[in-house]
């Protein structure tokens, strides 16, 4: 019923706390990753969720835009990994 849309670029750190904690406390929610074309390893991040990667920056923006499309259930909302 919830998806949780995390939108990040080059912020692996922070991004493993907040998924970390998203899974935790919301355990049934799906979880949507968008990066903008991270240069800093995300992409090799492993979690139980989706993971959508940009070719090249596109800008928060359209990168948060991405994460909410890519959502299919009836309540979404975005958590920033910063």
């Amino acid at each position: 019923m919830l998806s949780i849309c995390i939108p990040t670029y080059n912020r692996l750190p922070f991004l493993k706390w907040t998924l970390d904690r998203a899974i935790a406390d919301f355990p049934d929610a799906k979880i949507i990753v968008s990066d903008d074309g991270s240069t800093d390893g995300t992409q090799s991040l492993r979690f139980k969720g989706r993971y959508i990667r940009q070719s090249s920056n596109i800008g928060p923006f359209p990168n948060m835009r991405a994460a909410l499309l890519a959502s299919h259930t009836k309540y979404c909302t975005f958590l920033a990994d910063d």
